[in-house]
């Protein structure tokens, strides 16, 4: 779209390569640029040693001084437990396996940094995501192994006109290399890695802060009881970690285990062989869509999981409160509280919450 170079943009630094860049290059596009980090989480994780928020925010404010742009922090610490951390603990407890960076665009990056953004007087937001906006839709990103689409299914389509993805038409390598030419000082910075603005803490230790251990049976797809586990909510499909020792007949000759179901009240886990997490149908609820609904038997290409590449899909039936899909081939663990993304081509279309 035609943008009027003289627009201000407001840029979530996050402390990153990625949002750095994303700064600079809007700069060299003749905007007037203003960096905001938003402080999400500050509190203990056990198992993390240090909180990354206030190197982050250190890194981000010495990128915008680098750049001569204005710097400001915004606390939505509250808004970020309640509707990020609590939906995550109770998603565990339900069984399911969320993904908390699909609600924090949502509710966070897209939605209460938009609104903080248009109080400052921005015409436009701008984050480092790998992604693209061209004429009111989302696109893949140029590069494969970091386009993060899959992400975004669930922001509000209303927004998107003032979205700007500076990197979506780069490589990765590009952005280091480009922020290296331009001495900016997160150039060489790792990536960030983990749940979405907590850090690499141990997903399994995270939830045992909130879900207590509680011992249940391990059995077979017949019933029998195999062995003991801490808590069925630590558990996902398709997982084999945490399965050792099984007291299974013959097993010596026995193929691998994986989780195929878990039944949170009665606190089983339920293991067999591969082939039983195969399926080629799925429903899911709550869905988002970025452009026109899809109509039933539209042929779409989908993702249940984020590096997964697209599979050829149609939807069977769809209504206010969900869909259904079927696959053109079996997909293996499709995982209740994991985000499907519909696709159509390089257009992400919109995505729901499988069921």
């Amino acid at each position: 779209m035609e943008t009027d170079k003289k627009s201000t943009v407001v840029v979530g630094m996050s402390g990153g390569v990625d949002s750095s860049l994303t700064a600079a290059l809007l700069i060299e596009q003749g905007y007037a640029v203003i960096g905001v980090y938003m402080k999400n989480w500050s509190e203990p994780i056990a198992g993390v040693e240090h909180c990354p928020w206030v190197k982050d925010q250190f890194d981000a404010r010495q990128v915008a001084h680098q750049l001569g742009i204005p710097f400001f922090t915004v606390n939505f610490e509250e808004l970020y437990k309640k509707q990020v951390i609590d939906s995550f603990f109770a998603d565990y407890s339900r069984g399911r396996t969320p993904n908390p960076d699909v609600l924090c665009n949502k509710f966070i990056k897209f939605e209460a940094f938009y609104s903080y953004a248009r109080s400052l007087g921005a015409d436009f937001i701008a984050t480092g995501h790998y992604a693209q906006v061209k004429d009111g839709q989302i696109l893949k990103g140029l590069d494969t192994n970091k386009d993060q689409t899959y992400f975004l299914w669930a922001i509000d389509k209303q927004v998107l006109p003032r979205i700007l993805f500076p990197l979506g038409g780069m490589n990765k390598s590009e952005v280091r290399k480009q922020a290296e030419a331009r001495g900016l000082a997160t150039a060489k910075k790792r990536d960030s890695q983990g749940i979405c603005f907590i850090g690499q803490a141990d997903v399994h230790d995270f939830i045992a802060q909130e879900l207590k251990p509680k011992e249940g049976n391990i059995i077979s797809s017949t019933g029998e009881i195999l062995g003991t586990h801490t808590g069925a909510w630590f558990y996902t499909l398709g997982q084999r970690h945490g399965l050792q020792n099984l007291n299974w007949p013959d097993s010596c000759h026995r193929p691998p285990l994986y989780v195929i179901a878990t039944d949170i009240r009665a606190n089983t886990v339920t293991v067999g062989e591969e082939k039983a997490l195969y399926n080629n149908t799925l429903k899911a609820e709550s869905p988002s869509w970025l452009g026109d609904e899809p109509k039933a038997d539209a042929k779409l290409q989908a993702k249940i999981r984020y590096g997964q590449t697209p599979a050829e899909c149609a939807i069977v039936e769809t209504s206010a409160d969900g869909l259904t899909v079927r696959f053109d081939q079996p997909q293996r663990a499709i995982t209740p509280g994991q985000s499907l993304v519909l696709y159509d081509g390089d257009r992400l279309v919109g995505g729901a919450i499988i069921t």
